[in-house]
């Protein structure tokens, strides 16, 4: 794997741990909040209760105010986590998806591998045309000289006399030398 791949998946790791770390500081506080505000609203029910006895409708109006107020602000740290989760999964899922140093070592062995057969088969194919080539020399090597001796017996067959004969092997001894 390359460096700046490793760095990228560790800044992405260091990345889910950051937000996992922000994720549960907000859950945290998200129910301390919502304890909070479950004392709250108890305290406010009480209120209310004596409120009510006391016939203090404004009072109550603020209270509800207030408890709506703190509702929406629970409602939008939620939403905020929520957010934050959607983000963790796409992280997550990014992370999944890069292969792991267990697969790449594997891929890379493999490549070496079919690099290595193709050398081989490329080294025996260049045996095999080698050998090709010198059995076509050979024979036309041997063709060549079947031509030359056809040439001699018939010039051999065309003399004659002795003396055209010996004439005939001291042309071939002078041609040899």
């Amino acid at each position: 794997m390359k460096e700046h791949e490793i760095m990228a998946v560790s800044a992405l790791i260091e990345e889910k741990a950051r937000l996992a770390e922000e994720k549960s500081q907000m859950k945290k506080k998200a129910k301390e909040e919502k304890k909070r505000l479950d004392e709250e609203i108890e305290k406010m029910k009480q209120r209310k209760e004596q409120l009510a006895a006391e016939e203090h409708a404004a009072v109550l109006e603020q209270i509800d105010a207030e408890f709506t107020e703190e509702n929406n602000k629970l409602l939008e740290q939620r939403k905020l986590i929520a957010a934050e989760n959607m983000n963790i999964n796409k992280l997550q899922r990014r992370i999944e998806n890069c292969p792991s140093n267990v697969e790449l070592t594997q891929f890379q062995k493999r490549m070496i591998e079919l690099f290595d057969n193709m050398n081989l088969k490329s080294e025996e194919n260049r045996k095999y045309f080698n050998l090709f080539n010198t059995v076509q020399e050979t024979k036309r090597l041997f063709a060549q000289e079947f031509k030359y001796l056809n040439e001699i017996l018939t010039l051999y067959k065309q003399c004659k006399a002795s003396k055209e004969k010996l004439q005939l092997a001291k042309n071939i001894e002078s041609t040899l030398q």
